[in-house]
């Protein structure tokens, strides 16, 4: 029940991940299959050293999905956005936002970076992220992971 208020809260009102919320603590896996929603799975998120010209530090995020209406259902990045959503949580609460992931509709792969200052969060331990994914009719899936450092 928290698991579902928290998703109708934060927008997610598809499918989550594939076992424990590590945001919550509840159980998701009853969400795992509603047969419409995208399925993320296998979400890394890392930060490491960009040195080639500038230096600064930069979160990278990869994930695949697969959808029950194939996966040409999920648009490379929803239309009128930037990318498909990263949500970056500390303890818990969300502290940011955006659009981040780009997908392919033949391989099943979501990939996106960002520079770590660009979104303001620092290349360190602590934080939890979340990559949601949407289909053409609006259908979300996600999956979230620690990012690594």
């Amino acid at each position: 029940m928290l698991l579902l208020a928290f998703s109708l809260a934060t927008g997610c009102t598809g499918k989550g991940g594939d076992g424990e919320d590590s945001l919550t603590g509840a159980d998701d896996s009853e969400f795992v299959d509603d047969g419409v929603s995208p399925i993320v799975s296998d979400l890394e998120v890392y930060c490491e050293e960009h040195t080639t010209g500038d230096t600064f530090f930069q979160w990278f995020f990869n994930a695949s999905y697969d959808d029950p209406q194939g996966l040409d259902d999920v648009p490379a990045y929803p239309p009128g956005s930037l990318g498909h959503l990263i949500e970056v949580y500390q303890d818990g609460s969300l502290v940011e936002d955006a659009e981040l992931v780009v997908c392919s509709d033949t391989s099943g792969a979501c990939v996106g970076s960002v520079n770590s200052d660009t979104i303001g969060v620092p290349c360190n331990s602590g934080y939890v992220f979340r990559m949601i994914i949407s289909d053409y009719d609006g259908n979300t899936g996600w999956d979230e992971a620690d990012g690594e450092v």
